[in-house]
């Protein structure tokens, strides 16, 4: 986690990627943090892990929705991102 927060993305992705791998999980902030870079890479698949931190730890739900939110304004229009938004909404409830 240190290597997301203090060091260059392409030094936490490979690190990221290894915990997640690993048994006993789910690991909710390294799962905000590999989702956050593979938007940032324009890699769509950063959605799920999004999601998957969201649902894990509710602290993070408004961080992955407007993460999410700011990819799709960008990479798609209006209207995908609010649907994914609202999808989001869910996790809260």
């Amino acid at each position: 986690m240190l290597k997301a927060e203090f060091e260059t993305d392409d030094a936490a992705k490979p690190v990221l990627r290894h915990l997640l791998a690993q048994p006993g999980g789910p690991y909710p902030l390294a799962s905000f943090h590999y989702g956050r870079i593979l938007l940032g890479e324009g890699d769509a698949q950063g959605l799920r892990y999004l999601e998957e931190a969201a649902a894990s730890d509710r602290t993070l739900i408004e961080a992955a929705a407007t993460q999410g939110h700011g990819f799709l304004l960008r990479t798609r229009d209006e209207r995908a991102a609010q649907q994914w938004l609202e999808g989001m909404l869910p996790v809260a409830a």
